[in-house]
C-alpha cells in the first residue's frame, strides 16, 4: 500500500519532547501522587527552582502556568511555558 492509500493504517506518533517532559496527568495519577506532597499556591514572579539548586522539587501544576527561563548576561530567555 502507498502512503496516499486511505486503507493504510496510521502509525501512532511518538510523544513530543514537550509531552514527555511535561505530560498531562490523569485525575487518578494526580490523586496517587498527592499523598506524597503538599498543595500550595504560588505568586506571579515567584522563583521555584534557581540555577545551582541541589534539591529540585517535583511540581504538578493544577491550574495556571510555569515558565522555564534561562538567565544569561543579566537577561532571561524563555525556554518553555
Amino acid at each position: 500500500m502507498s502512503v496516499s492509500d486511505p486503507q493504510t493504517p496510521l502509525e501512532p506518533t511518538a510523544p513530543s519532547v514537550r509531552e514527555r517532559l511535561f505530560p498531562t496527568l490523569t485525575a487518578a495519577q494526580i490523586h496517587r501522587i498527592a499523598v506524597h506532597g503538599r498543595r500550595r499556591a504560588t505568586s506571579s514572579g515567584e522563583v521555584l527552582v534557581d540555577v545551582g539548586d541541589k534539591v529540585i522539587p517535583f511540581f504538578v501544576v493544577l491550574s495556571g502556568a510555569l515558565q522555564v527561563l534561562r538567565p544569561s548576561s543579566g537577561a532571561e530567555t524563555l525556554i518553555v511555558t
